[in-house]
């Protein structure tokens, strides 16, 4: 049996919840520093640290149901209570995670890394340079992504990134339309605050990806855009000393 410890199960149950909204499935790698999630789907890319759950040795397992995992450790945090939850040991056994505490005892299968592969991604490891950066938040995020009533097919709708010359300088403006349809609605509202370079040309990201930046509330995410066309978020979850750091990654349209 090798074994896993829950440092913090809140930080944990957060991160996890938060990998299931850009992926059914998840890849789990565990060392002694803590753990590391590699995921994608079909216009994204994220990778996760947490220290919120450690092991003595490497720890490789895939679960293609998260939903079941993060539920059982919802189960168990309301049975043990957040401070007895925050210091259960997990055992492995290469095919099954054991969960026993004085109340609650289960088991929860896992797969070959082949049966999820699609939503396992490998780490970026080109040498990025930002040209562009600015600070926004999870509620801004949200005003934009709210504004999709105004149109009836959400598969046309882009939102072009750009600065206002008439409005507020040193800002981001999300423009919500689809400029190739002269007949598109059109809404514009403040995305965040530029602190590092401006905007040559509108940024053109679809509408549904911009969902990807959104993955828990969160006051600061730092989004930057690359030499390479595509943006980079970073967000992270943070308690005492237990953390969670997501960097998403997602690619621009050329038009």
């Amino acid at each position: 049996m090798k074994n896993i410890y829950i440092k913090d199960f809140d930080i944990l149950d957060q991160t996890l919840s938060a990998v299931l909204k850009l992926v059914p499935s998840f890849k789990l790698m565990f060392n002694q520093t803590g753990l590391t999630v590699q995921c994608c789907n079909s216009f994204a890319r994220c990778s996760v640290f947490t220290n919120a759950a450690t092991s003595d040795e490497d720890i490789t397992l895939c679960i293609k149901d998260g939903a079941i995992f993060t539920r059982t450790l919802d189960v168990i945090k309301k049975e043990e209570g957040k401070k007895l939850a925050s210091n259960i040991t997990l055992t492995f056994d290469d095919t099954f995670i054991h969960i026993k505490t004085k109340t609650v005892k289960t088991k929860i299968i896992t797969v070959k890394e082949e049966v999820i592969q699609n939503t396992v991604s490998k780490a970026v490891v080109s040498q990025l340079t930002p040209i562009l950066e600015f600070k926004t938040t999870s509620d801004n995020i949200k005003k934009v992504l709210s504004n999709g009533y105004m149109f009836t097919d959400p598969e046309s709708i882009r939102v072009y990134l750009n600065q206002q010359e008439e409005m507020m300088q040193n800002c981001i403006y999300a423009e919500v339309t689809n400029k190739t349809n002269r007949l598109s609605n059109n809404i514009t509202i403040k995305l965040g605050d530029i602190t590092l370079g401006d905007i040559k040309e509108d940024l053109i990201i679809d509408f549904e990806r911009l969902a990807a930046f959104n993955l828990f509330k969160s006051d600061n995410i730092v989004i930057q855009l690359m030499d390479k066309p595509f943006l980079v978020a970073e967000l992270s979850l943070n308690k005492d000393n237990i953390f969670s750091k997501f960097t998403v990654y997602n690619s621009l349209r050329k038009s």
